[in-house]
């Protein structure tokens, strides 16, 4: 068998010879022609192809809303298909289908599935560029309320930040809480991806894991009535008298004259910074003996 695409009337036009089995051709426009090799007056219009239509009205490509990096939606019809590499084409379902886009960039092209009589129609797109730089370090200060591992961010409203690299939370651009686990964590901040911008590089600042509680701590009798006193504070350090207010040591030494009474908790911790958390807490309950006066 023979094939053309530029017959006119079955006879003229040029002519290639097509495999045994299936033959792979690109269409254009016009009329399609075969005849048998041997008998060329023995041919036969098989399909007349339409022009390429024009692109689809609209490409709308959404930001997904559940904080991945790079992966976006788009919701076409059965009718249409996709392709983010310009090669590999995806049917779409009339439904959302999501949408990864490298960290390169890439455009994201639409058109209408060409079909029996028809070429693809022009093709749609919409350009991502390649990510941005990381913004600059997170600014992240230990909360001055005493809560252990409460530090605070200050993103804005185009940045969002994590801290565990999955779930991001939107600046405000005021100081928001985050709350630091005990077995450390890294904060990352980023600027948010829009529906036309990959989000950025993550920018991030790391927290080690809790420090074991103070070891070296002493308590003794206290040199008033019901007061005692702490051994071997060192400056870093903070305590507190039950559930009170901590109170940070600014020098190594002896604490003398805590108010306490017998069957309360005295805590010592190594105090947060604004680049490590809290230790754990060395805690010791009251007797009656420890605040009889000396």
């Amino acid at each position: 068998m023979q094939y053309s695409f530029d017959s006119t009337n079955g006879s003229d036009g040029n002519w290639s010879n097509a495999d045994d089995q299936t033959t792979a051709v690109q269409f254009v426009p016009g009329d399609v022609y075969v005849r048998q090799a041997n008998v060329p007056s023995n041919y036969r219009l098989v399909a007349t192809i339409a022009p390429a239509s024009q692109a689809p009205d609209t490409l709308t490509v959404t930001k997904k809303a559940d904080g991945s990096v790079n992966v976006y939606q788009i919701n076409v019809a059965d009718t249409l298909e996709w392709s983010i590499n310009g090669t590999d084409w995806t049917t779409g379902t009339g439904s959302v289908q999501d949408v990864t886009i490298p960290d390169a960039g890439a455009t994201v092209s639409l058109r209408t599935k060409a079909t029996a009589s028809a070429l693809a129609s022009n093709i749609a797109t919409k350009v991502f560029n390649a990510r941005a730089t990381a913004p600059a370090v997170p600014t992240v200060t230990k909360k001055a309320d005493g809560s252990a591992n409460v530090y605070e961010i200050n993103a804005t409203t185009t940045q969002e930040w994590s801290i565990n690299g999955t779930t991001w939370t939107t600046g405000t651009g005021a100081l928001q809480d985050v709350t630091i686990p005990l077995t450390g964590a890294t904060v990352s901040l980023r600027t948010k991806a829009t529906n036309d911008a990959l989000s950025s590089v993550a920018s991030t600042k790391v927290y080690a894991a809790q420090a074991g509680a103070p070891s070296t701590l002493t308590h003794q009798q206290g040199t008033t009535d019901a007061t005692t006193k702490l051994v071997g504070m060192t400056n870093g350090q903070e305590y507190r008298v039950g559930d009170g207010s901590w109170i940070l040591i600014s020098a190594d030494g002896t604490v003398d004259n805590i108010a306490a009474t017998a069957g309360q908790v005295i805590q010592v911790r190594t105090a947060a910074t604004a680049n490590t958390l809290a230790s754990a807490t060395y805690s010791y309950t009251l007797k009656a003996t420890d605040i009889t006066p000396q």
